[in-house]
């Protein structure tokens, strides 16, 4: 058995996990890539009202989301979907998605297979410089399989 298949047990309590705050969001990893295997993470996600994410796709994983507060609106391959606490939304991989949240809302997500949580702590640790350089900021996302389909203006990085 590898390392990359080698699951563990992992718990976190509320307000625990590897955190990222990322401009209107606030990111718990709750279960890491070196908990699962590298098979799925899970992240939640709180995102302040007026939350917009860029239109974007992972070419390379999917991405569920469970709401768990709060509400958005959804737009995965062109069409929207209004959701609210208790809703889900599976996005497959090369899926195109945005989200809006007037109101804000807690999220829960799980991306298969896991890396995403790479994404998080390469925009926590950038200056504000590179923060504000859409051509850097489009590049870093690419290297971690969150493809930009929209201009910067859209949006947050973290989508």
């Amino acid at each position: 058995m590898t390392d990359e298949t080698v699951q563990k047990i992992s718990t976190t309590g509320p307000g625990e996990g590897n955190f990222y705050p990322a401009g209107f969001n606030e990111v718990y990893v709750k279960v890491r890539a070196e908990d699962s295997g590298g098979t799925f993470e899970l992240i939640e996600e709180v995102c302040k009202p007026g939350f917009v994410s860029r239109l974007h796709r992972h070419d390379t994983r999917s991405q569920t989301f469970y709401i768990v507060e709060g509400s958005a609106e959804f737009i995965v391959d062109g069409k929207s979907f209004a959701a609210k606490a208790g809703s889900s939304i599976h996005v497959p991989p090369g899926v195109p998605h945005k989200i809006t949240s007037d109101d804000g809302m807690k999220m829960l997500m799980i991306y298969c297979k896991a890396g995403l949580e790479n994404l998080f702590a390469a925009v926590h640790a950038l200056t504000p410089e590179e923060a504000k350089d859409p051509e850097f900021t489009a590049a870093l996302s690419r290297n971690h399989d969150t493809i930009m389909m929209d201009d910067a203006s859209q949006g947050t990085v973290l989508g």
